[in-house]
């Protein structure tokens, strides 16, 4: 059965009944891919401010850089204050992927950037070097991204990172809810199906072979705990989620307002 991605509204938005349904987690923006310079490379700021508006991805885009919102995507200020918020934004978006400084540098250079070496990656973050827009074009691919999150004010970039990472780890813990579901299903008729198995003496394995079971007290034990679970249903696993974070959410409250007094130890969580 093939999965259907639901991007915010489940039946409202048609969905097929009996129809697998997960969130997308893509992100919503994709790398700016420009072209390639034809000659030499202006900086990057200059670029930016006469030449070419960072677009989101929207089909709805045209070529002058609006979508179907009238909302125009790009930088301000003066061309150097684009530099600045390269620099930061670079930092910023490299160390929080865990890519370091050489990993960085190995990857411009499987994409065509010979040139680049270390330094050059830290005088561009520390503001000393400007970037060309061809260099502008490769560390926004290597670092996945979009040229406009490169220019964005860094404070405002920050809060949108947040929002987008809370909003992905939402829809991942949406989809292994899901995943857990079928596996809880599928593990409940196969144990099912099995202990009827074991308690007839007759066992049939995947590939057909036949054997006899011995009633030994291990598996009279395991049939005993196997029945204990038999009819775990989704929706206990899912009050039992509820009371699980109820009850980290009044230990962290606790840990908040009494841990100094009590210690660590005392407010482990467990």
């Amino acid at each position: 059965m093939g999965d259907q991605t639901l991007g915010g509204g489940g039946a409202e938005q048609g969905t097929p009944p009996g129809r697998v349904v997960k969130l997308d987690t893509e992100p919503v923006r994709e790398v700016v891919r420009l072209e390639e310079a034809t000659g030499p490379c202006g900086l990057l700021g200059e670029h930016l401010q006469r030449e070419y508006t960072a677009r989101v991805a929207c089909p709805a885009h045209s070529v002058n850089g609006m979508c179907n919102h009238g909302e125009m995507l790009d930088s301000h200020g003066p061309p150097d204050r684009d530099d600045a918020r390269f620099a930061e934004n670079l930092k910023r978006i490299r160390e929080s992927q865990g890519m370091t400084k050489a990993d960085l540098v190995r990857t411009l250079r499987e994409a065509g950037w010979d040139s680049v070496h270390q330094t050059t990656v830290t005088r561009i973050e520390n503001g000393e070097r400007p970037v060309r827009l061809g260099e502008s074009r490769v560390i926004a691919r290597a670092l996945k991204t979009s040229l406009e999150r490169l220019v964005h004010e860094p404070s405002e970039a920050r809060v949108e990172d947040r929002i987008e990472e809370e909003i992905r780890s939402l829809k991942e813990a949406f989809n292994g809810i899901v995943d857990g579901t079928e596996s809880l299903i599928q593990f409940s008729e196969q144990l099912g199906r099995d202990v009827d198995m074991a308690k007839s003496g007759k066992w049939v394995f995947g590939d057909g072979t036949r054997a006899d079971v011995r009633h030994t007290a291990r598996l009279a034990d395991l049939i005993k705990e196997a029945e204990r679970y038999a009819d775990v249903t989704i929706e206990e696993a899912v009050e039992s989620g509820r009371r699980y974070h109820e009850e980290l959410m009044h230990t962290n409250h606790l840990v908040d307002e009494y841990g100094d007094e009590l210690g660590s130890d005392e407010m482990h969580l467990r």
